[in-house]
C-alpha cells in the first residue's frame, strides 16, 4: 500500500494531526477506504497491507452484523489507527493522548485505535482487526455491550486467516502455527488444567479491569466462539447484536438459552475439557433426544462415525446389568488411504489414551449431577462390554476420535443393548 500524499493536516474526531510534525518524527501515513494508519515501523509489505486488510474486513463485519453494505458506504466512515514499535514518538508528536487508560496491547476509542508492535505478522493484524470490530460496532450499533460480549466478539472476528490477500473472519485456526502469539487455546488449556476453568455464566459476569489480564481475553473468545458456531445455538447468539445497547444484555443474552441452559453448560464443559485446534463444533455438537423408559428388552441403534456424543434415549436403572454390542466397519482417517475401523478401535494410532475409533459410552445421570459431566469421563466399550450403572442414567454412544478430526470420518454401528433378566426381575 502506499504512502499518502503529504497533505499537513489531518482531522480525526475533531483532533487536528500534524501531519509534518509526525514525518518529522518517522512516522508514515498509510491510507485506504475505511482506514488512515499512521506507524513508525519501515515499509514492509506485512505492515503497508494492514489497509487492504482492514478494508475487506468492513464487509463481513456489515454481513456479520446484518448491517445494508450502503449503509456502510453511504456514512463514509474511516478510523484512524496509531501502530507503535516506539511509542515515544506518538507521545512527542500528540498522538499518544495522555487521557488515555492503560493497555495490554491496544484500545480504541470512538473511531481511533492505538496498536503496540507485535511478535507476528499475525498478531499485529488480529489486533488491528479486533480493535476495529470495537470501532465498528459503537460506529453502526450504537454500542459494543457489556466486557464479555465487547472483547468475546472482538476476538472472535479478529481471528482471522490471510491467504492469497483474501481475509476470512471468525476463523477457528487449523493449527497453531497459523496464529503465531495469538495463544487463545493455549490460555484456556491450561487453565483447565489447572482446575481454573469457567462455566459461561461466570465469563459472563467478568468486569472491565479482569481484561488488564490476557486470561479475559482467552475465556471471552471461548465462550463466543462455542455460541456462535454451535449449530444450535448461533442463531439465538446472533440475534444479540441487536440488544447491545440494552442496560441488562446480559440477562437477555442468558434468556436466550434459558430453555436448554443444562444442555448448553454440559456441551462447553466438553468444549473447555476437549478444545484444540481445528475443533469442529458443527460435528462435535451432542445428539440429545428425548430419554424415555424402555418398553422392549432388546433396543437397535445406529450411531454415526462422523459425530460427537449421540443420546441413545435409553435410560439404564442403578444396579440393573445390561448387555451391549456393536458390529460394523467405518473410516476413522483417510490419508493417505482410508482407514477401516471395527468397534474395538485401531491401535496403530490413540486418542486420549484409547484406541482410534473405539466405541465409547457414558451414562448421563437423570437427576442434575453437579460437576463435571459423565461425558468427558467416556468409558471403553468395544465390540461388547456389560454395563452395571451406579446412578440410573442415559446411554450416550460415540467412537473415540479427535474434536478437529471427524470430518474424514464415514459410515455407522449398529448397536444393540439388551436387559440382563434375573430371577428377581
Amino acid at each position: 500500500m502506499a504512502e499518502d500524499p503529504r497533505i499537513d493536516v489531518h482531522i480525526t474526531d475533531s483532533r487536528p494531526i500534524n501531519e509534518a510534525l509526525a514525518r518529522s518524527a518517522g512516522i508514515r501515513k498509510l491510507s485506504g477506504r475505511h482506514i488512515v494508519l499512521y506507524t513508525d515501523l519501515p515499509s514492509d509489505p506485512s505492515v503497508d497491507i494492514l489497509p487492504q486488510v482492514f478494508d475487506q474486513a468492513v464487509p463481513q463485519w456489515a454481513d456479520y452484523f446484518s448491517l445494508p453494505p450502503e449503509k456502510i458506504t453511504q456514512s463514509g466512515w474511516q478510523v484512524t489507527a496509531f501502530l507503535m514499535a516506539g511509542k515515544e514518538h506518538f507521545q512527542s508528536t500528540g498522538l499518544l493522548p495522555e487521557d488515555l487508560p492503560q493497555f495490554l496491547h491496544g484500545y480504541q476509542r470512538g473511531n481511533e485505535i492505538w496498536i503496540y508492535e507485535q511478535p507476528s505478522e499475525y498478531y499485529r493484524r488480529h489486533l488491528v482487526l479486533h480493535e476495529g470490530t470495537h470501532a465498528f460496532m459503537r460506529q453502526f450499533l450504537g454500542s459494543a455491550g457489556p466486557p464479555w460480549y465487547r472483547e468475546g466478539v472482538a476476538e472472535f472476528l479478529g481471528t482471522h486467516r490471510w491467504s492469497d490477500h483474501q481475509l476470512t473472519l471468525g476463523y477457528l485456526p487449523q493449527h497453531r502455527d497459523e496464529v503465531p502469539y495469538w495463544g487463545r487455546i493455549k490460555i484456556a488449556r491450561h487453565l483447565v488444567q489447572e482446575r481454573q476453568a469457567r462455566m459461561l455464566d461466570s465469563i459472563m459476569s467478568q468486569p472491565a479491569d479482569s481484561f488488564l489480564q490476557i486470561e479475559a481475553y482467552g475465556w471471552s473468545w471461548a465462550a463466543v466462539t462455542f455460541l456462535d458456531q454451535h449449530p444450535q445455538y448461533q442463531e439465538r447468539f446472533r440475534q444479540l447484536a441487536g440488544k447491545v445497547t440494552d442496560p441488562h444484555f446480559t440477562n437477555l443474552a442468558k434468556g436466550q438459552f434459558d430453555k436448554d441452559w443444562e444442555q448448553v453448560s454440559e456441551e462447553w464443559q466438553l468444549f473447555m475439557v476437549n478444545l484444540e485446534y481445528g475443533y469442529d463444533l458443527r460435528r462435535e455438537a451432542v445428539t440429545y433426544v428425548e430419554s424415555k423408559p424402555w418398553s422392549t428388552a432388546e433396543a437397535e441403534l445406529t450411531i454415526q462415525a462422523d459425530r460427537g456424543w449421540q443420546s441413545t434415549g435409553l435410560i439404564l436403572e442403578a444396579g440393573k446389568e445390561f448387555d451391549v454390542s456393536a458390529t460394523g466397519r467405518y473410516v476413522v482417517a483417510n490419508a493417505p488411504a482410508p482407514w477401516w475401523c471395527e468397534p474395538n478401535g485401531v491401535t496403530l494410532r490413540y486418542h486420549q489414551g484409547k484406541p482410534l475409533g473405539m466405541l465409547l459410552y457414558a451414562i448421563q445421570p437423570t437427576s442434575n449431577a453437579k460437576g463435571l459431566t459423565a461425558l468427558a469421563r467416556p468409558g471403553e466399550l468395544g465390540i461388547q462390554k456389560r454395563i452395571t450403572p451406579k446412578q440410573s442414567g442415559t446411554l450416550f454412544l460415540r467412537i473415540n476420535d479427535s474434536p478437529a478430526e471427524l470430518a474424514d470420518n464415514a459410515g455407522t454401528l449398529s448397536v444393540r443393548v439388551s436387559r440382563v433378566t434375573s430371577s428377581n426381575d
